[in-house]
């Protein structure tokens, strides 16, 4: 009777093409901090996934090494196209999420006669962070860094645009 023996298979590499500019985040949600902007055209290596099967999106988030770099960082699938069969990636471990903000409170005033409203955020100190990023979303637009503020702070006052649709992310660091 013969021995079993294993046969090791090569591994071939799982690309990811950019097909539209995209936030590519510390984990699988949009949640999840900002890691890098991946431009249209860029081809990255995949190196894992989420289960879609387990996971609450209905699309697969895949893990990305970032270009020079051995950074990783997740994007969804819907941004692009890979290269490959995705089914045979490993399912791919990712941190917890940050504590959501405690008490987040938007106020906004607009003057009578003006093309420009204030909006003042404010909300709880969180313990055991070193810091937040706070970004805005202007309607359909990338989101876009504001501020970078210590720990400490606990409000901060944007100058819009009227007639806007504006949508706010404060990041824990």
């Amino acid at each position: 009777m013969p021995t079993p023996t294993s046969t090791a298979y090569p591994f071939i590499a799982v690309w990811f093409n950019v097909q539209e500019n995209v936030n590519c985040r510390k984990g699988p949600n949009p949640f999840y901090n900002l890691a890098y902007v991946l431009k249209v055209g860029a081809w990255l290596e995949i190196k894992g996934r989420t289960d879609p099967v387990r996971y609450w999106a209905p699309e697969a988030w895949l893990q990305i090494q970032l270009p020079a770099s051995p950074a990783l960082c997740w994007v969804t699938t819907r941004a692009g196209r890979a290269d490959g069969n995705i089914d045979l990636l490993p399912v791919t471990g990712y941190p917890s999420l940050p504590d959501p903000p405690l008490n987040f409170r938007i106020s906004s005033v607009c003057p009578e006669k003006g093309r420009t409203r204030t909006v003042e955020l404010s909300w709880t100190a969180v313990k055991d962070v070193s810091g937040f990023a706070l970004c805005r979303k202007d309607g359909y637009a990338d989101e876009q860094l504001l501020a970078t503020l210590s720990a400490d702070v606990i409000s901060f006052k944007d100058e819009l645009r009227l007639h806007n649709s504006y949508t706010y992310d404060r990041l824990h660091r």
